[in-house]
């Protein structure tokens, strides 16, 4: 059952980076699909900036190891 659970999850996740990926080439209709998925992400200043925004806003804390009792 939890791996069905974590397959469903995947197929979402896809089906969000392919509604994603639309709306960007909305903008940008220079960039097929695969083109843009394929970028060099490490030399993209803009991707590295809204990254680091996100990472920051959207962090999930680290559960305190030390308060979990078995």
């Amino acid at each position: 059952m939890f791996s069905d659970l974590l397959a469903d999850l995947r197929r979402i996740a896809a089906h969000c980076g392919n509604v994603a990926i639309s709306v960007i080439q909305q903008k940008n209709v220079a960039l097929g699909k695969h083109e843009y998925n394929h970028r060099d992400k490490d030399e993209d200043e803009e991707y590295i900036t809204k990254y680091q925004d996100y990472k920051s806003r959207f962090a999930v804390p680290k559960a305190d190891m030390q308060e979990t009792t078995v």
